[in-house]
């Protein structure tokens, strides 16, 4: 089975990731926690050529996903980046997901 897109950031970088587990047998129903390992697919950097390029000092404040329902659905792995890059000054830069093949 597979995670949808999962969007991991710090101030300073941002990766979408594609996670795959094992789907657990039914015998495996236990009450409580437990771990499943996955493994990452695919990386991927959205915003790295924005960032590499910005300001130093560029901060990335916060990032949102696109809508994925209703008449404004957005691609799987669309984003919006809030970012500031110094003396109060602030940005929004958009990732228009990551096209067809990428799938949901």
């Amino acid at each position: 089975a597979r995670l949808p897109w999962v969007c991991v950031y710090t101030s300073a970088s941002a990766f979408l990731l594609r996670i795959s587990y094992p789907v657990p047998d039914d015998g495996d129903n236990e009450e409580g926690g437990r771990v499943i390992k996955g493994k990452v697919e695919r990386l991927v950097e959205p915003f790295g050529r924005y960032l590499l390029s910005s300001p130093r000092g560029t901060e990335i404040v916060r990032i949102r996903p696109g809508p994925t329902g209703g008449p404004a659905s957005c691609r799987p792995g669309s984003l919006a980046m809030l970012v500031r890059e110094g003396r109060g000054r602030h940005a929004v830069v958009l990732h228009h997901g990551l096209g067809d093949g990428a799938g949901g």
